[in-house]
């Protein structure tokens, strides 16, 4: 997928992740679609272990929140299902915005675990993790609001 895209075009993936040979549409241009590319198989193989992390870890947690032993290892896989979205976040694309967003969900994950040792740091730390969306959300305005 190209690097950059027009001006208020948005850099949505059209992905089917279960079967790879479908055509995408690929944004090349103000207006402009590409459909009779492929998308190569180990594209998603390559950054699907950090979702599978993050889902494993999201579930874990679930699953174990009432455990009884508790302690350090709940409070890793609290954050670990958001850290494992910040880091693929971080790897999938190189832009501002990505960047922005893997910076806010790293510091929500920061955020919730710390939550759990000493709340008023967690709350801080969730409060720069808002202004990181915030300033994300005011670079990517609509031309007109609703």
């Amino acid at each position: 997928m190209p690097g950059r895209f027009a001006p208020g075009e948005s850099p949505a993936d059209n992905v089917d992740i279960l079967l790879h040979n479908r055509p995408l549409e690929v944004a090349i241009g103000r207006n402009q679609v590409q459909t009779s590319c492929t998308m190569p198989k180990r594209a998603l193989v390559e950054h699907r272990p950090w979702l599978l992390a993050s889902l494993a870890s999201a579930l874990a947690f679930y699953f174990l929140r009432d455990n009884p032993l508790g302690g350090t290892y709940l409070i890793l896989l609290k954050g670990g299902a958001c850290f494992f979205l910040a880091v693929y976040a971080w790897q999938r694309h190189t832009s501002s915005d990505a960047r922005l967003i893997a910076l806010y969900l790293l510091l929500s994950a920061i955020g919730d675990m710390a939550l759990e040792l000493w709340f008023e740091v967690g709350g801080a730390i969730f409060f720069a993790a808002h202004l990181a969306a915030i300033s994300l959300f005011l670079r990517n305005r609509r031309p007109r609001s609703s």
